[in-house]
């Protein structure tokens, strides 16, 4: 007598579950990618950074340098304003005009003095190489006199 009918109980346990490692593998990538794109978006940042701020400086300088002459012929203005209201040529009016035009020249490549330098600084800041500056300040030969 064998009975129709049978009772039991399965048990199904997997030895090795995959379960979220999908998940965790795409977070991973997309994790990576991210951090690929940042670099490469900072990359070109401080590329772009470092451009600009070389333009600066040799922009400073190149107007600094422009201004030698025009600072040249301003104080030979005023040498000869002085001499024409000496001798009765010229009035007090035209001295001062040259006096202040040639101080409006010396500011002007002052400040394009100290936009080359600040630039200068900048960028051997970007570089790291803050050590060098005097010897591009001194290769340069940027003085800003009275």
């Amino acid at each position: 007598m064998t009975p129709d009918w049978l009772v039991g109980v399965g048990v199904s346990m997997p030895l090795v579950s995959r379960d979220g490692r999908s998940d965790t593998v795409q977070a991973a990538k997309s994790a990576e990618l991210q951090v690929n794109l940042l670099q490469a978006k900072t990359r070109e940042d401080l590329e772009l950074l470092v451009e600009k701020t070389w333009r600066e400086a040799a922009q400073g300088m190149e107007e600094y340098q422009a201004l030698d002459s025009t600072q040249q012929l301003a104080q030979e203005n005023v040498s000869l304003r002085d001499k024409a209201f000496a001798q009765g040529l010229s009035t007090s009016l035209d001295v001062v005009d040259a006096r202040n035009q040639l101080a409006g020249v010396k500011t002007q490549r002052a400040a394009a003095a100290y936009q080359y330098v600040v630039s200068l600084a900048r960028l051997l800041a970007l570089s790291g190489q803050m050590n060098s500056f005097n010897q591009y300040q001194y290769a340069q030969a940027i003085e800003v006199s009275s």
